[in-house]
């Protein structure tokens, strides 16, 4: 996303886009509707996540390419001082993953952890936990619905598009973690409260409104820790 920058290559290009999205979304352009210009500027500032944060949360929650690849990002995550204040999270999520290898289930060409991926998000006969905003917020157990439709407008309102080699629909739970990342990127190089806003705003209407009953599912269709872990620690920390 950004253009045409997927999420693996979203920290080189984050600052340049992050001041222009500052430059694009001013008050109250970014407020909701509903709400007037007094509201809006009668709003505490929020707390926004990190921006490397949510990349690396973002990389998580993509399929695993190999379990090398999955220990190499939680290790480069935990490394980064300016995440230091997760160490001890991110720790407990490398403990996690690690126990994959101690299970006695027999998988042939994968590792243990794209067989556990499959199974919870993209599945063969049933997705357990779908990671997508749509199938909780539309009704009916959509895929790609009026949801997806509409924050893939978003997206576009701020000159971003998916990129066409990828593979997921805009309201991927990874997706929505890509563009809080950028308006947490916003925040970090302008200090613009309408970013902080609109990363709120975002946050509450398209994660917040269907993160428990989504974690609900991944605790309860999954006997390993990792993906349970994940989940927890993403809604705590963002």
């Amino acid at each position: 996303m950004s253009n045409d920058i997927a999420a693996d290559e979203l920290t080189d290009e984050a600052p340049e886009e992050a001041a222009r999205l500052a430059a694009e979304c001013q008050a109250p352009a970014c407020a909701p509707e509903a709400e007037d210009e007094d509201a809006y500027a009668a709003r505490p500032l929020p707390h926004v996540a990190p921006a490397a944060l949510l990349e690396g949360l973002a990389r998580l929650w993509d399929y695993p390419e190999s379990g090398d690849s999955v220990s190499a990002e939680l290790a480069r995550m935990r490394q980064d001082m300016a995440l230091a204040r997760y160490e001890d999270a991110l720790c407990g999520l490398e403990d996690a993953f690690r126990a994959y290898e101690k299970s006695t289930e027999t998988v042939v060409g994968a590792h243990l952890s794209q067989l556990d991926y499959t199974r919870l998000f993209i599945g063969s006969f049933k997705m357990y936990a779908p990671p997508y905003a749509s199938y909780y917020l539309d009704g009916a157990d959509q895929i790609f619905g009026p949801t997806a439709v509409a924050v893939e407008d978003l997206y576009a309102q701020f000159g971003l598009e998916i990129k066409s080699d990828e593979h997921d629909m805009p309201d991927h739970i990874r997706y929505l973690l890509v563009f809080m990342s950028l308006l947490a990127r916003a925040f970090e190089q302008t200090g613009s409260r309408d970013m902080a806003l609109a990363y709120e705003d975002f946050k509450q209407e398209f994660l917040d409104s269907w993160s428990a009953e989504f974690s609900e599912k991944v605790h309860t269709y999954t006997e390993y820790a990792f993906y349970p872990a994940l989940v927890d620690f993403t809604l705590a920390s963002v």
